[in-house]
């Protein structure tokens, strides 16, 4: 620590600041040694908050060792000169309920942390916050690159991007990378995996993650943003104590670390950025990509934007011609793609930064089998929008457009809701600061004022200008994501014009077409009544309302102390239950509308439910294009059904409290027409919303690793759920007199609305909007309060451990297991608050012994799941390394070594190492990475603006409405689950919570419950490393001028009898070179070479054997195990009947 705030230089700023930052104070500053810092004073959370970010990603990786840069962000983890012990920030930060990452970019690498200022370390004497940093400031100046942590850390990265593998937008981002020229540093692979991270020893790759540190990371080329209720004067000195002797040089690197001088003269760091100003980012030739993509059908149309980035308000222009393309109210571009012509089934456009300002506009279609078949028609639909709707609009009509959009992102940013988390918030300041390019006053805000002075002529010839250089056949390149290569008929039906390959990385089969054109290109009839954008008059009179709300000035508000009063029920009768709160604080502009209608008298059948997920489908469809622009200034909408698998509409709304208002009262317009059996007289659109529902089905059919294991527990623990399986029948007999039936049914099936209203309402709102919420049934009974559902969880029977062997589906990359210990009843205060004390042991000691020690999985995950009665701890590992049997073995040997630990505790260790952290945490939100604790916390809409919002208030929201569905009433608990009885925690000995260990945890309790679920990764897995082995093999033969393809090593690796380390592989490439007759004398000389590079990959242990199915195996611990068999979803597995759970 070293320096003294008079050499800081402070830069004055007046920042553009939403009017939820009104009680925050900003400084930006700059150490003698180059480190820019911004200083966030907030005191309305009690969170400190700090995000560094370099200036160095992946395009410097050598081409030796791709994925460099992202090794060395997992490197800076495992330990420092001054702090040598690894992962201790994630120890102390999670410990306190806080959280920790990093990610790596082309051009930038990121390192975050969030954690209470609050937080008590064991010695008392030392501030949380000055250990903390103390330990993440030293990751910049000297870290160890520990030989003996590299082989553990490459499997972490390669686990990583095993993981983006069944993930549609990495791949889809991936194939940009196949239209990019080879001279282009956008062209190479940037995550890293085994293969690419193995082609040099790990005493070599030590010397080049030193080398890649000294050079890249000094203070000049990094951005600092920190943020906590400490004034600015405080937050100052903390950056100056902790980061003020971060080296400007190289040099400076050497001396700080004691460490020799790293020479890397020989170690070509981004070889391509050199020529880089001469290269296009796009091949000349490459028009179009096809990837075979299962599950996928989607069209993206690429523009580079190079022609334009020299105009003034560049980034504003991308901005408004992503609005206009993008948006989807009636008679735009999205709503003829998607309900006129069914060509399309979603449509996004964003602005793709590649790297430094080789930015790409995208066009994302989810396309119909229609939309696929026309799809010259639909670009050539798109290019007419573009050339007469924008381009030749008047500049009267198109300036108003951009005052709308203008305003609208306004409104939003003076609108901004604080965020739960404020992680990602302060990592998007610091990587503006560190990149700059935009106006110190718009850090916060992201996007500069129109030029000044400019007219907005100017501004409408400088978009039209864009649109017509940009948007033009010539700069068109097309990327296809679809199940087949079928769709390659459209561009070209010569052979020799297109090549066939597997990607080494992702491993999907690809086809690149060499200056393709579409077959045929159809004008679309010039009368398609397609307009530019207008926002209603309602939402401009909204919008223009400039009323500032006086904030009063606030003091800490520490968390969850004071959260949300808990509702009050104001109203019940035989059709209704009423509930409100009135919340105070700085987020009550906005309002919460939750409404849940069940069907009491509506049975649970597959057709009912199915027929009732239709009619959702179909309201949703038919409001959304004309909500569409109340969604643009942050107001959300959803609609879902069947919630806890009983007949019911729930609809939510969240924002501003008159657009919540009109949104809530439009959807229950639509809702009260469910009786006149409207809905099904049009075929087109029953057929339409049939298809949506049976592909929403088959995603849930499809789903693989945690979310399959997840959906797996619900379908076996939870009563009454109908199978997915079982909802694609009824769905295939389903038609429109069905529907017409179950429809005018609905609302004489005796429905019971369940309404919560949560914001600043009026007495007369309070008034109106329930009873306009109310479906009046006649009814006359003495039934007050609904009853809830009388579907129950299924017990583990005590004692019993009962394996759930799942088989994988092909495409599946990992082994993944869910470990879950029933618990007990929800009801249980005291069981579950001692569960939940539990669960954040586990929380910060599970990632640290199952990946940093035992190396199982890049990801670790645990946390509490709720069922409707019952609850339990689950810890869930996918791995790519690993089969089912091992994990759950593995994670046996650490609840063993666990309760061994808490064994050897005193009653003082017990208090300042578990409890008193913990009960630190009920303060804050919680943030560390979790999984949903429910199905109700998962659940997403059917229909609507979106997913629904993750900030804590409607969070909270969320966990009340959950309560009231479930007739449970036990407010105050946070993410659907129960609230915690901290006086029971407090009068907590060790003795009785060792008791509960032995009782529900311990492997050697006769008393536990458990049940394991086992997904086998597919057979793409096996595949996958093969063809990694493949490819190292292959560049190290070429590396010895030994002549084979990649396809050919592929090939003989099949052959081999060792199928999991290919010890044998020698043996067949002799044989192959000698049958190919190449020259002796050289084939003698490269395998001696090749022998060295050879051992060395297959020590990193690619176990690519192709393990038996985890449904061939029966690994029940004790008790019975499985007492029958039953057909769950289209998965060939086992499952245990209901006879053989408790309720």
């Amino acid at each position: 620590m070293s320096g003294s705030t008079l050499d800081v230089k402070n830069i004055d700023v007046d920042f553009h600041l939403p009017l939820s930052h009104s009680n925050r104070s900003y400084q930006l500053i700059e150490l003698p040694n180059g480190l820019r810092a911004l200083l966030i004073s907030d005191r309305s959370s009690e969170l400190f908050s700090t995000s560094m970010v370099v200036g160095s990603g992946s395009c410097n990786d050598p081409d030796d060792a791709l994925g460099l840069a992202h090794l060395c962000e997992h490197m800076l983890f495992l330990g420092t000169k001054t702090c040598p012990m690894p992962n201790q920030l994630d120890q102390i930060v999670s410990s306190a309920g806080g959280f920790t990452n990093a990610y790596t970019t082309m051009e930038q690498t990121c390192y975050h942390f969030e954690v209470s200022s609050f937080a008590k370390m064991r010695d008392e004497r030392v501030f949380i916050i000055d250990s903390v940093l103390e330990i993440f400031s030293s990751f910049f100046k000297c870290p160890l690159f520990k030989e003996r942590f590299i082989k553990g850390e490459i499997r972490a990265v390669d686990e990583e991007h095993k993981g983006n593998t069944n993930n549609t937008d990495k791949i889809l981002f991936h194939a940009l990378r196949s239209l990019a020229s080879p001279n282009h540093v956008f062209h190479r692979f940037g995550t890293g995996n085994k293969a690419t991270l193995s082609q040099i020893s790990p005493k070599r790759l030590q010397r080049y993650l030193r080398a890649y540190f000294q050079r890249f990371y000094l203070a000049r080329k990094m951005a600092l943003v920190m943020k906590g209720p400490q004034s600015l004067n405080h937050l100052k000195k903390l950056v100056v104590a902790h980061f003020s002797d971060i080296p400007k040089s190289s040099l400076d690197h050497v001396r700080l670390s004691g460490q020799s001088f790293t020479s890397d003269h020989d170690i070509y760091f981004s070889p391509q950025l050199y020529g880089y100003l001469d290269t296009p980012i796009l091949q000349p030739d490459i028009k179009t990509v096809l990837l075979k993509v299962a599950n996928t059908s989607r069209v993206r149309l690429c523009y580079p934007l190079q022609t334009i980035v020299d105009l003034p308000n560049y980034r504003r222009i991308g901005n408004i011609l992503c609005n206009i393309l993008g948006d989807e109210s009636e008679k735009s571009l999205c709503e003829y793609l998607k309900r006129k012509r069914q060509w399309a089934t979603g449509v996004m456009v964003l602005v793709q930064n590649t790297i430094f300002k080789d930015d790409l506009l995208l066009v994302d279609i989810d396309v119909t089998p229609t939309g696929l078949r026309n799809l010259p028609q639909v670009v050539d639909t798109l290019h007419y929008y573009i050339n007469y709707i924008i381009v030749r609009s008047s500049p009267r009509e198109l300036a108003s457009v951009i005052e709308d959009y203008s305003s609208v992102e306004d409104k939003c940013f003076m609108n901004r809701e604080t965020a739960t988390t404020f992680v990602d918030e302060i990592c998007d300041y610091a990587e503006r600061l560190e990149k700059g390019g935009i106006a110190y006053s718009d850090l916060i805000r992201g996007y500069a004022d129109w030029t000044d002075g400019g007219s907005s002529i100017k501004v409408v010839n400088d978009i039209q200008k864009a649109a017509i250089q940009c948007f033009t056949e010539e700069n068109l390149r097309v990327v296809v994501a679809h199940e087949d290569l079928s769709p390659l008929s459209l561009f070209t039906l010569d052979q020799a014009s297109y090549v066939t390959a597997v990607d080494n990385y992702f491993q999907y089969e690809f086809t690149k077409v060499l200056n393709s054109e579409m077959v045929t290109f159809i004008n679309p009839d010039l009368s398609l009544n397609l307009e530019l954008p207008c926002i209603p008059k309602p939402l401009k009179e909204l919008i223009s309302d400039r009323r500032m709300t006086q904030q009063s000035e606030v003091g800490y508000i520490r968390g969850l102390e004071t959260a949300a009063s808990e509702p009050s029920l104001i109203k019940f009768d035989s059709s209704s239950e009423i509930w409100s709160v009135n919340n105070e604080g700085p987020d009550v502009e906005t309002s919460r509308i939750t409404l849940h209608i069940v069907f009491r008298e509506l049975e649970s059948t597959a057709k009912n439910l199915v027929g009732i997920e239709v009619l959702t489908e179909l309201i949703g469809e038919e409001l959304k294009y004309g909500l569409y622009h109340y969604e643009l200034v942050g107001t959300f909408w959803g609609i879902f059904a069947n919630v806890n698998g009983i007949p019911s509409i729930l609809l939510s709304v969240n924002g501003a409290k008159e657009s919540a208002i009109f949104v809530f009262q439009a959807v229950l317009s639509r809702l009260r027409q469910l009786g006149e059996g409207s809905y099904a007289s049009d075929y087109q659109k029953f057929k339409k919303a049939r298809v949506r529902s049976r592909k929403r089905i088959e995603e849930t059919l499809q789903a693989s690793g945690i979310r399959k294991v997840f959906s797996a527990t619900y379908l076996i623990l939870e009563e009454g759920l109908t199978l997915p399986e079982e909802k694609l029948d009824a769905l295939e007999l389903l038609d429109e007199t069905d529907l017409a039936i179950i429809s005018e049914g609905l609302l004489k099936a005796a429905p019971y609305s369940q309404l919560l209203l949560d914001g600043d309402f009026t007495d007369h709102e309070c008034f109106y909007l329930p009873e306009s919420a109310i479906f009046y049934n006649g009814k006359t009974t003495d039934e007050h309060l609904n009853k809830g559902s009388s579907r129950l969880s299924y017990k583990i029977p005590s004692g019993h451990n009962i394996s759930f062997p799942l088989k994988g589906d092909e495409d599946d990359t990992a082994n993944t297991v869910l470990y879950f210990l029933q618990i007990g009843d929800r009801s249980d205060n005291e069981l579950y608050s001692w569960a939940k004390l539990f669960e954040h042991l586990l929380s910060y000691t599970a990632l640290d012994e199952l990946r940093t020690n035992r190396r199982l999985a890049y990801n670790v995950f645990t946390g509490t799941k709720f069922l409707r009665r019952t609850f339990g701890i689950h810890i869930t590992i996918p791995s790519g390394e690993h089969d089912c049997q091992k994990l759950s073995d593995e994670i046996e040997r650490y609840l063993g070594l666990l309760e061994s630990r808490l064994e050897g505790y005193t009653e003082r260790d017990f208090r300042e190492e578990i409890l008193e952290p913990f009960l630190q945490t009920l303060t804050q939100y919680s943030n560390h990475m979790k999984t949903p604790s429910g199905l109700f916390m998962s659940l997403q809409p059917l229909q609507g603006s979106g997913d629904k919002p993750e900030n804590r208030e409607f969070m909270t929201h969320w966990s009340q409405v959950d309560q009231i569905i479930n007739s449970t009433y036990r407010f105050g608990g946070t993410e659907c689950e129960e609230p915690i009885d901290k006086a029971f925690l407090m009068s907590l000995t060790l003795n009785e919570f060792l008791r509960y260990v032995r009782t529900y945890v311990s492997v050697k309790s006769p008393h536990r419950s458990c049940l394991i679920v086992a997904n086998a990764a597919g057979s793409q897995l096996h595949q996958a490393k093969k063809s990694q082995f493949a490819a190292m093999i292959y560049s190290q033969l070429q590396e010895q001028n030994l002549n084979i393809t990649q396809k050919q090593v592929d090939e003989l690796l099949g052959e081999c009898k060792d199928q999991e380390d290919f010890s044998d592989i020698s043996v067949h490439l002799k044989r192959y070179f000698k049958e190919n007759k190449q020259n002796g004398q050289l084939i003698k000389v490269a395998f001696k070479n090749f022998a060295g590079s050879l051992f060395r990959s297959a020590a990193m242990k690619i176990s690519a054997r192709p393990h038996r199915s985890n449904s061939e195996k029966a690994y029940a611990k004790s008790g019975r195990g499985l007492a029958g068999t039953r057909n769950y979803w289209l998965w060939n597995i086992w499952c245990m009947p209901e006879k053989a759970l408790h309720k």
